[in-house]
This record gives structure tokens, C-alpha cells and sequence, in this order.
């Protein structure tokens, strides 16, 4: 699993003026100087043991219902919400039909977007290509490659 709440809140404490970072369990699971970075940032507030159950609101969000108490209450004033809960790739047809992962279980790409497989591109979030860039553009970039990749196998093949 990626472990990105974290790193998110450490980059949205440049632009904001609080974090609060809401986990659910009772310790940040990420890199040790993530951690520490998380944990030594004056502007990020972690509530741990907390699950946000609801987000109130008008036109804008306004408070976070929080199904334990922070500060006497279960509400808890905010400006907005991210939401950052990190993802398990769902490889699993790729690996049976004996495409190579890597050992976080992301598809193994090379820079063209090719697998171990001849023929057999891959592109997106399920790719290990990706890195810390788990994000539309870069996604939609790498489904350019691979099909350009695919297209160039492709026309070999005749």
C-alpha cells in the first residue's frame, strides 16, 4: 500500500495555515522522516483514533463530524477537506496473465511502457512508472507512451 497522507499533509502545510491530519489508527505508518517531518511541522495537527463520519456544510465545507471526541466535541471547524487514504494497485489480472510486479505489486514497466510480456503495454496508477506522481496528467502521459509504444510493436509485426 502507498502510505501518501503524510507526505499530502506535509505539502499542503506550505500553502495552508493548519492541517489537521485525521487517522484512524493510533500511529502514522510512512517512512520514518516523513514521520518525523509530519510530526516536528508546527501547522499539522494529528487526531489520532478518529474517523471522519460526515461533512457539513453550505456552498462550502464548514465542519467535519468525527466519530471521536476532539477538544469536547465531535465537530471540528474546516475550511476544506483532502482526502488521502493511500491504495493497494488491483494487479491482479495482469499477474495472471504472467505480467511481471514489482514487489509493492505495481506493474514493472520500462520507460516505453512495456511489461516482460511481448505486446503487453501498460500505463497509469497500476504501473510502478508512476512513482509519488499518482495523478491524472501523469497517467494520461504514460497512456500516450504506451499506446505509441504499442502502435511502433505494431507496425513491426506486419
Amino acid at each position: 500500500m502507498r502510505k501518501t497522507g503524510a507526505k499530502s499533509a506535509l505539502l499542503l502545510a506550505e500553502y495552508a495555515k493548519k492541517i489537521f491530519m485525521i487517522y484512524r489508527r493510533d500511529k502514522i505508518r510512512s517512512e520514518p522522516i516523513i514521520v518525523e517531518s509530519v510530526e516536528k511541522n508546527e501547522k499539522i495537527e494529528i487526531i489520532y483514533k478518529t474517523n471522519v463520519t460526515e461533512i457539513k456544510g453550505g456552498k462550502f465545507v464548514e465542519e467535519l463530524v468525527l466519530d471521536n471526541e476532539y477538544q469536547g466535541s465531535n465537530l471540528l471547524k474546516v475550511d476544506g477537506v483532502f482526502i488521502e487514504i493511500g491504495a493497494e494497485p488491483n494487479s491482479k489480472l495482469a499477474l495472471d496473465l504472467g505480467v511481471e510486479l514489482d514487489k509493492t505489486g505495481y506493474i514493472d514497466v520500462d520507460r516505453k511502457q512495456k511489461t516482460n510480456i511481448e505486446g503487453v503495454f501498460a500505463a497509469g496508477d497500476i504501473t510502478n512508472a508512476t512513482g509519488e506522481l499518482r495523478q491524472i496528467i501523469t497517467g494520461c502521459a504514460q497512456g500516450v507512451l504506451a499506446a505509441t509504444s504499442a502502435y511502433e510493436y505494431l507496425k513491426m509485426k506486419k
